[in-house]
């Protein structure tokens, strides 16, 4: 499948960012345990149930191997050749990946989810997908106790403000210079704040899951 079924009501592409190398880990925390599935594949299913397509995958280090293990899922890889550089180049390759899509179905902006944010459900995606397409705002992020997480909408205008970027910064220099089209979506859900960066952060959200995995 080509990740590009059916029109949705959001009028964005979704593009989880999985490129990292995972240092600070030990190992490609894409393809590490979470419950019945991987860290990757839990993403991935969240992002499909919130009902936002398409769906881009942005892979680097290991790109087969992580590929491989997204299965039949109607995603589309994309891959990503200068992921040591940084988060930043990941982004601006998924940018270019969603360009020729966006016309597609009124599609207008794009969808940032983070690789290792597993424990970021469809209800809080959908939360932030609704937002942006209720909001005449060009940014829509997510915030608990007045810090900001993800994943976070931006539009197309930003497109190019996006590509331009230089190393050493990230989507976060589009945010501090366009701050009156922020639209804050307040969230109680401290999943939006939190990623797997090391193997105790891994060990606490694996701690955390219930019983039951598919629940």
């Amino acid at each position: 499948m080509d990740g590009t079924p059916g029109k949705t009501p959001y009028g964005l592409v979704a593009i989880i960012l999985a490129a990292g190398e995972s240092r600070r880990m030990g190992r490609p925390k894409q393809l590490l345990p979470y419950g019945d599935r991987t860290v990757l594949q839990r993403v991935a299913d969240n992002v499909l149930a919130s009902g936002v397509r398409p769906v881009i995958v942005v892979l680097g280090h290991r790109a087969e191997e992580v590929r491989a293990s997204l299965g039949d899922r109607p995603v589309v890889p994309v891959v990503n050749t200068d992921y040591a550089s940084g988060m930043l180049s990941s982004v601006q390759a998924g940018v270019r990946a969603a360009l020729p899509l966006l016309m597609i179905e009124g599609r207008r902006g794009f969808l940032f989810c983070l690789g290792d944010q597993p424990q970021v459900g469809p209800e809080v995606i959908r939360a932030v997908a609704t937002a942006f397409a209720d909001t005449e705002r060009g940014i829509v992020v997510p915030v608990l106790a007045g810090r900001r997480g993800h994943p976070a909408a931006y539009s197309a205008v930003y497109a190019g403000e996006i590509l331009a970027l230089g190393p050493g910064v990230g989507l976060r220099e589009v945010l501090r210079r366009h701050p009156e089209d922020v639209c804050a979506v307040p969230l109680e859900e401290e999943g939006i704040l939190a990623d797997l960066d090391t193997p105790e952060e891994y060990r606490r959200a694996v701690s955390a899951l219930p019983t039951d995995p598919t629940s």
